[in-house]
């Protein structure tokens, strides 16, 4: 009994010693390869030879050739559509080869913009006007006895004559009457003595002939705007830049966005060119409707407004609104395509 219990307490020693000398089991392989080996790929996906990190993929840095990129800030345009910035950030659809606004790139000409975003007509919209100074729809704002006109700079303002802006604040526009004996024919010239009197810019003793004297001025009554016709008459005429002829209230100019469409001084520029679909950008512009749509004038660019369940998918506005928006291929709107299996309920994929 005594020799048996020794005896297995001796192969117990032995095998103790022999797995020793064997070793533990090792989970890295005889070629050297790290215990991480197994999660990289033999093909170096994780660190290609050219440099390329293995977020490629998600960033489209090798790109899918179907879509374009476009830089950050930029409208989004349909794929396979081209981006062209006109207006400081503004992004135009590609028009067509035979547009006379294009350049030879499929770009719009300088001064020009795609605003209405239909491709069939190119780009139709000046963007060096006062209703469309630099981008689609900034139109210059109205500022007191001042002209406003467009140029490489943006909105610039002339006043009209007669006034001057002798605070230099753009808010108040040109608030200094030039007839007055504070601001005589220019800015900050006093006319002294016990009744000072301005006439024609100049300091006087008293009134020429062919004017009155209005308060502390002598106006012409034929052409002042703030005395038309009788001392205190002072033109104001809607939306308007107003002149005074013959001792009559008459528009010089319209302000940008405005037209006197009915060509009747009494009521100024009445017409609003960013809205009228009658008058859309200039008089007598008329928006034209279509198929499923009406006609609509945004920013003084003729557009269409289709009605529910349908829409101008292939931007073209002569077949106005032709397509419908319960398919499955366009639910809900244009090219929300469903997935295989949903129906368009509603307009949404179900």
């Amino acid at each position: 009994m005594r020799t048996s219990v020794c005896l297995r307490a001796a192969l117990g020693v032995a095998a103790i010693l022999a797995l020793a000398a064997c070793g533990a089991p090792n989970n890295n392989t005889n070629d050297g390869a790290t215990p991480n080996d197994t999660a990289s790929s033999n093909d170096g996906s994780s660190n290609t030879g050219d440099g390329s990190s293995q977020t490629d993929s998600a960033t489209g840095a090798d790109g899918d050739p179907g879509v374009d990129v476009v830089d950050p800030g930029m409208d989004v345009v349909d794929p396979g559509m081209d981006a062209a910035v006109t207006d400081g950030g503004t992004a135009t659809d590609a028009m067509t080869a035979d547009s006379p606004t294009m350049t030879a790139d499929g770009g719009c000409a300088a001064g020009t913009a795609d605003c209405d975003r239909m491709s069939g007509n190119g780009c139709e919209t000046r963007i060096d006007t006062v209703l469309n100074c630099g981008a689609c729809g900034r139109a210059c704002t109205r500022r007191n006895n001042a002209n406003a006109t467009c140029g490489a700079m943006g909105c610039a303002y002339a006043c009209t004559a007669g006034f001057a802006d002798c605070n230099m604040r753009p808010d108040d526009g040109c608030e200094a009457r030039l007839d007055s004996p504070t601001n005589c024919g220019m800015c900050g010239r006093t006319c002294s003595g016990a009744t000072p009197l301005c006439s024609m810019g100049m300091c006087v003793g008293m009134c020429p002939m062919g004017s009155m004297r209005c308060g502390s001025a002598c106006v012409d009554t034929q052409t002042s705007v703030a005395n038309c016709g009788a001392c205190n008459n002072t033109c104001f005429l809607n939306n308007s830049v107003e002149a005074c002829t013959m001792g009559r209230c008459t528009v010089a100019s319209c302000l940008g966005g405005f037209g006197n469409c009915d060509m009747q001084n009494a009521n100024g520029c009445e017409v609003n060119l960013n809205e009228s679909e009658e008058h859309c950008g200039r008089c007598g512009n008329r928006c034209m409707g279509g198929a499923n749509g009406r006609a609509s004038c945004n920013a003084g660019t003729c557009g269409l407004t289709c009605n529910i369940g349908f829409g101008d998918c292939d931007r073209m506005a002569a077949n106005g609104c032709e397509t419908r928006l319960d398919s499955v291929m366009n639910c809900g709107a244009c090219g929300n395509a469903c997935r295989m299996g949903q129906r368009c309920l509603l307009g949404a994929c179900r």
